[in-house]
């Protein structure tokens, strides 16, 4: 898991407090409910409205092929580096 390499998240204690976030039905729940828009949305610490992801970051967008309608979404880590 990528998300265990970053700094934040060695401490295990860190990791411990979003593993129940990262469960993939609750994170879809989390999703349906926080992120309606169709726009591109951005969510950061406690931007977040659930305490459990208040050290990530989340990034959602809408796609739409025709075929296929969704929302793709990104989630991290609070910090990113932006200069990289």
């Amino acid at each position: 898991n990528v998300l265990l390499e970053q700094p934040e998240f060695q401490n295990i204690s860190n990791f411990q407090r979003i593993l129940p976030a990262l469960d993939k039905t609750y994170l879809n729940n989390h999703f349906k409910e926080n992120f309606k828009d169709h726009s591109t949305q951005t969510l950061i610490g406690k931007e977040n409205e659930d305490e459990l992801l208040n050290d990530c970051s989340i990034i959602t967008t809408q796609f739409d092929s025709g075929l296929i309608k969704g929302r793709i979404g990104v989630l991290g880590p609070k910090r990113v580096p932006y200069m990289s």
